[in-house]
């Protein structure tokens, strides 16, 4: 927690805060080992501030009013199931935006413009991956992205883009690798699909 509101008594600031800045800041994690050798982990985190400012002008006085609130939260699983090894993964955040200006001349509020935002955010991703040979690995999964924000202008927006992906590292050699793959995606805000191929060399010129 914070609050510079005894540095505003005790020192001199050009600014005229009417609520001194503060704000509030956490987190948690915890890590679980399974029977099976994989582990489950989550970190979270929350934080809030606020803040009022009054500015004088030479028509008036204008004050300014600042909160917001963020929230994110990741929570992943990795564990091996014979010769596949299996990754899972989400996170979701939210945040929250609030500013108001208002302007008072000879004591009377004639503009009061409020802003306030909203927006939400979840991301879920799986991949599945197995190795062949000594240097060669193939995996494949699925990712999801979900989002959504809003403001009292209407803005009302929101997007999901769901990908399927596989590629394989090929190693030729120690020296010698490519890697291969696909990437195709949907946007419902876009409505459209698209299909990204990936092909990439790799060659070591020292064995150091």
């Amino acid at each position: 927690y914070s609050n510079i509101g005894l540095m505003q008594k005790l020192f001199s600031f050009n600014n005229d805060f009417t609520k001194s800045p503060q704000g509030f800041n956490s987190d948690a994690n915890f890590r679980i080992k399974t029977k099976g050798g994989g582990f489950l982990k989550y970190y979270g985190s929350f934080d809030n501030n606020a803040m009022k400012l009054d500015i004088k002008q030479n028509d008036g006085n204008g004050q300014y009013g600042l909160s917001s609130e963020n929230t994110y939260h990741n929570l992943s699983y990795r564990e091996k199931f014979g010769k596949y090894l299996l990754n899972i993964g989400s996170s979701y955040s939210y945040r929250k935006s609030d500013l108001d200006y208002s302007f008072a001349q000879t004591g009377q509020e004639i503009q009061n413009t409020p802003l306030n935002e909203r927006g939400n955010y979840f991301n879920f991703k799986t991949v599945a991956e197995r190795k062949f040979g000594k240097i060669s690995t193939a995996r494949a999964g699925f990712e999801w992205n979900n989002s959504h924000e809003t403001n009292n202008y209407n803005k009302d927006f929101s997007d999901n883009i769901s990908a399927l992906f596989a590629e394989t590292d090929l190693g030729f050699s120690p020296l010698f690798s490519a890697k291969i793959g696909m990437r195709a995606e949907h946007s419902s805000y876009l409505q459209k699909t698209n299909i990204a191929p990936r092909l990439a060399f790799a060659y070591r010129i020292s064995n150091e």
